[in-house]
């Protein structure tokens, strides 16, 4: 697995870190002697933590709170509900991807 992060910002607006651990894609052999075949495996995402950044109440210092995301819901473009966490998983596997 690959270490990853990535700034992101929340449909709320608000800027976050974004860790996630990739499991690049191996796609596998399906041609040649049985022995030397093997399924596609990898190719997604694993988020580990997302961290909000914003200011806190009343003071001019930043701050960072690391958030609990698995239990968000989210309507995406296609207007249908996701699990935020899926759906950001997908976006770090590609932003790592577009990097390689």
């Amino acid at each position: 697995m690959i270490t990853f992060d990535f700034s992101h910002e929340l449909p709320s607006g608000q800027p976050c870190l974004v860790e996630c651990e990739i499991t690049p894609l191996d796609p596998g052999q399906s041609y040649g002697p049985p022995e030397d075949c093997y399924p596609a495996e990898g190719g997604y995402a694993e988020i580990t933590s997302v961290t909000v950044s914003g200011e806190a109440l009343g003071d001019e210092r930043p701050t960072s709170v690391e958030v609990d995301m698995s239990d968000v819901w989210i309507r995406t473009r296609g207007q249908k509900f996701d699990l935020f966490l899926d759906d950001l998983a997908e976006t770090a596997y590609d932003k790592w991807s577009d990097e390689q």
